[in-house]
């Protein structure tokens, strides 16, 4: 965190933090995970950029707490091919760290993985975008596929709006979780 804190004043280069509430919600599990996402771009040029994301995410039930911890970090490589759309290939890793306590038991496992990701954004209007984005990861040895839909309201040059809604999908390509995430931006 202080080291994107310390990138972001860096008159050299563009860069952003964002802040949001996130919802993760396996589905036939009867549980909701809600908790906090947070968001860091940094660019290296203005094709080539450094991405990190966190999540922290707890849900109580039955005197028992769960807590799930997601990280995804990468480089991304932006091509801007025909004006109103703007392609995104990511390359990086994903973790996620599991823990459950409870009175009589208590868990905690973790996993790393490679990550791939496509994102396809399209400006509707001057402050206004839309788009479409695709990661593929492994857990815990089971690949897996999220496919996210986003708008974007850029509410002035520094500040962005987002709102996010992602289905996730294990190795047969069933539907099984859904994550909903309202984020705002800080551009440096």
């Amino acid at each position: 965190m202080l080291l994107i804190l310390v990138i972001c004043h860096s008159n050299a280069h563009a860069a952003e933090v964002g802040l949001g509430l996130h919802r993760y919600m396996p589905l036939n599990q009867g549980v909701d995970f809600d908790g906090v996402h947070l968001a860091g771009k940094y660019q290296l040029t203005k094709q080539w950029h450094v991405v990190v994301e966190f999540e922290f995410l707890q849900e109580q039930f039955d005197q028992s707490e769960f807590t799930i911890m997601r990280q995804v970090w990468g480089g991304s490589y932006q091509l801007a091919f025909v004006k109103p759309l703007l392609l995104t290939l990511t390359l990086g890793g994903h973790h996620v760290q599991r823990e459950f306590n409870s009175d009589t038991f208590s868990n905690n496992e973790h996993d790393f993985s490679y990550l791939v990701g496509l994102d396809l954004q399209h400006t509707i209007v001057n402050d206004h975008d839309i788009g479409t984005r695709l990661r593929h990861y492994q857990l815990f040895d089971n690949p897996r596929y999220d496919l996210a839909l986003y708008y974007q309201h850029h509410l002035s040059r520094l500040w962005r709006f987002e709102v996010l809604t992602e289905l996730a999908y294990d190795r047969q390509l069933e539907h099984d979780a859904n994550r909903y995430q309202v984020t705002i931006t800080y551009v440096f």
